[in-house]
């Protein structure tokens, strides 16, 4: 059995807002939203987009990669998804009439590969007599622990968050509460107020699992790192700090635990590395 200090000593860490449902009840409210949804991906890049025809329950709009949108007469409704939500959720959602769902994140990097993180926190919910908990396995290798129901208004998901991105299994698992309505507009609410959101994201994510008895890093102890290349950036200057100064050092810990294989197929380079990649200290 994984020890509560495994748990609680990760390598790194990253929270986030990993979906949104904004809707809007008028022609006025649903023109702001749209404007604004315009305004956070870039006017002048919204050519550069793949564009899709999109529908739900009678809406009708547009999708693109972790962006969904649309209208039914004078309603509207933006979703977002990914590093799309995490970006842009407060702008969206500040300009929304209801918040159907929000989901929140905590991503957690570990040392050592956990594949059976998930199993062990199902069978301990089994010999502990609690009923509401579901494991699956995937064809990648990864598995996912169910917490809670689909259809209530609280439902989390712990699952291996690199089997799911084709590396090792184990090495990075996600903890997730998707918060549905009508609770999802007060955590919405209560988040846009927070001066450091993160850090309540965090707190919510630790004591929504904990009181479920799971396991969950402790907030406010490790500095926020990014584990995914997923985050969305607009210029080139930016790509590249943000490169050099968030995806470097998780890309470097995974080379030097001799995963430099999987770490250039993830990334689709090609790209002959003759020496060890030593992180930089600062880095850390």
């Amino acid at each position: 059995m994984t020890t509560e200090v495994d748990i609680l000593n990760p390598a790194g860490l990253a929270v986030s807002v990993d979906y949104l449902t904004a809707v809007t009840k008028s022609s006025e409210a649903t023109a702001t939203i749209l404007h604004q949804l315009y305004q956070e991906l870039g006017p002048d890049q919204l050519h550069t987009y793949v564009w899709k025809p999109w529908g739900f329950k009678g809406f009708r709009g547009r999708s693109t990669e972790g962006v969904r949108y649309g209208v039914r007469g004078d309603e509207g409704i933006v979703i977002l998804s990914g590093g799309r939500a995490g970006a842009h959720w407060r702008e969206i959602a500040g300009l929304a009439d209801n918040i159907t769902r929000i989901d929140l994140a905590l991503t957690v990097a570990f040392d050592d590969a956990r594949p059976t993180l998930a199993l062990e926190f199902y069978q301990r919910a089994k010999e502990e007599g609690n009923a509401n908990y579901g494991y699956v396995t995937t064809t990648r290798g990864g598995s996912t622990l169910y917490v809670g129901s689909r259809t209530s208004q609280f439902f989390g998901r712990l699952y291996d968050k690199s089997a799911e991105q084709g590396l090792v299994s184990g090495l990075v698992w996600r903890w997730e509460v998707e918060v549905k309505k009508p609770k999802s507009g007060l955590a919405v609410a209560t988040l846009i107020d927070q001066d450091d959101p993160k850090n309540w994201i965090h707190n919510y994510i630790h004591q929504w699992y904990t009181m479920r008895g799971i396991d969950c890093p402790e907030p406010g102890t490790y500095r926020d790192t990014a584990l995914e290349v997923g985050a969305i950036v607009k210029t080139t200057d930016k790509t590249i700090a943000w490169l050099s100064s968030q995806v470097r050092p998780a890309v470097h810990k995974l080379i030097n635990a001799g995963l430099r294989d999987q770490v250039q197929k993830a990334l689709g380079l090609n790209i002959s590395i003759n020496q060890p990649i030593l992180l930089d200290t600062e880095s850390e």
